[in-house]
């Protein structure tokens, strides 16, 4: 009986990655690093729940067959039991960092201890280091499992360290996910080390996996790839709440378009176009308080979100962008400058609804950059605008 409780732990926890990987796969940009990173993690959690089943039903049963397939599962345990551990390093390094290619450079480096493990585990059957099998097929810790652990926890501590040195350049609401994952694996594997024949390391994935899914992965819904501003979608939720729930506390709107973003993109091709749109999002960050809300609205368009308490104060903001760009533009090595158009407004409760305000201040953004055109039409095509780029 105590051997069927603690199978259905595990096909219970296999269920719930199974639950996982679905959701994950229907709503995630499956091309995109961090999406295939934590697929990773649940596919290989899931597999160890399934061979850690089987493996523990085969437990004390004798005879060759038995022994030669038990001893097979266990080798193929123990090479997969640190990959949930390593790709959620690698997670955890692009959550913190969000570059693909530098998290790619320390792939190889962390796949070392993962490399080490999966030799000592293939050797084994010849070696008997990492476990063995007695006569009556029970299976025994061998005198290398401690490093099987340490490798695990080395991953994990890894993360941990990452995570928190760099706790700034973490958004708020992912920090407390990640740096609680470690928390139930950790404490399952003390009690699988502890009490043998306990089945609750992998299972304690599962639990770390559907609370970092529920709240990051989830919630990168929301979020533009591209720049990790929120999209469009977040952006309508967030005013929809933020109107209904205004109390005293005023707040105002600022559209922002990137001026000639087609000519970037058409004369300097659209690796350029999507820099230009990722320092447009830096340099919006760099303007703005950590409470004030802003989203990449579509295309080359951002909308921005902050509380106000009369124009003065609202245009102090924009003056701060303003001076933000110009100061870019000053020491940039692009081969053009950058600029903004914006229209910017008080939302007035009295008078206004979301789409009434969103056409407003949509509205003042381009009666803006109309007037610029206007005025600097010489100037822009005369070589100031592009003015590195000596073939136009």
């Amino acid at each position: 009986m105590h051997l069927f409780v603690r199978i259905d732990i595990n096909i219970f926890a296999l269920i719930l990655c199974s639950l996982l990987l679905y959701d994950a796969y229907i709503r995630a940009e499956k091309q995109l690093l961090e999406y295939r990173l934590f697929i990773a993690v649940v596919v290989s959690n899931s597999v160890l729940l399934l061979l850690e089943s089987i493996r523990w039903a085969l437990d004390g049963h004798p005879g060759s067959i038995l022994a030669f397939i038990y001893s097979a599962l266990n080798v193929l345990h123990f090479v997969f039991v640190p990959a949930p551990a390593f790709f959620w390093a690698l997670y955890a390094h692009f959550q913190v960092f969000n570059d693909q290619a530098r998290t790619r450079k320390i792939l190889i480096p962390l796949l070392i201890p993962l490399l080490a493990n999966t030799v000592l585990s293939l050797l084994n059957p010849v070696t008997h280091s990492m476990f063995y099998l007695d006569s009556q097929n029970f299976f025994h810790r061998g005198p290398l499992f401690p490093l099987l652990v340490a490798i695990g926890f080395f991953y994990l501590l890894y993360a941990l360290a990452l995570i928190i040195s760099n706790k700034h350049r973490i958004r708020k609401e992912y920090f407390f996910p990640l740096i609680g994952f470690p928390v139930p694996p950790v404490i399952g594997s003390i009690i699988q080390i502890l009490f043998y024949g306990a089945f609750t390391t992998h299972s304690s994935i599962t639990l770390s996996l559907i609370i970092v899914y529920s709240n990051i992965q989830a919630k990168k819904l929301n979020t533009d790839y591209l720049t990790g501003l929120y999209n469009r979608m977040g952006f309508q939720q967030y005013l929809k709440n933020k109107i209904q729930s205004q109390k005293e506390e005023p707040f105002a709107g600022i559209i922002i378009d990137i001026d000639n973003f087609k000519r970037i993109n058409d004369l300097y091709g659209h690796t350029v176009g999507d820099k230009v749109l990722q320092t447009a999002a830096a340099l919006l960050r760099k303007s703005l308080r950590k409470e004030d809300f802003i989203a990449r609205f579509g295309g080359d368009e951002f909308i921005v979100i902050v509380n106000a308490r009369d124009m003065s104060q609202l245009e102090g903001i924009v003056k701060r962008i303003k001076d933000n760009v110009e100061e870019y533009n000053l020491t940039n090595s692009e081969p053009f400058n950058l600029a903004f158009s914006m229209g910017y407004d008080m939302f007035d409760e009295s008078s206004m609804d979301e789409h009434s305000f969103l056409k407003h201040i949509d509205s003042l953004m381009y009666k803006h950059k109309r007037a610029k055109i206007a005025a600097q039409r010489k100037k822009l095509f005369g070589g100031e605008f592009f003015k590195k780029d000596k073939g136009s």
